[in-house]
């Protein structure tokens, strides 16, 4: 994993995701909920970075008989 340093420029409307520490687009979903939310899960629940996802997001289907929508997930915690 890259480690982000002083001399790094991010780009405008950029953050660095938490658990990647990549630069992602900073929309308000992301910088009001994915951030925020993933950063609770390390620091005061005690997951391990490794086991929290926030790229890709992933798509899912409300139930197993959809075809026609999904719906993205955000944010994915794996053992």
């Amino acid at each position: 994993m890259r480690r982000k340093t002083k001399d790094d420029e991010l780009k405008v409307g950029y953050i660095y995701d938490f658990i990647s520490n990549e630069p992602v687009k900073a929309t308000p979903e992301e910088v009001e909920a994915v951030q925020v939310l993933s950063r609770r899960l390390v620091e005061d629940y005690g997951y391990p970075k490794s086991h929290v996802q926030t790229r890709p997001q992933y798509r899912v289907r409300k139930r197993p008989s959809d075809v026609d929508k999904s719906y993205p997930v955000d944010i994915a915690v794996f053992r």
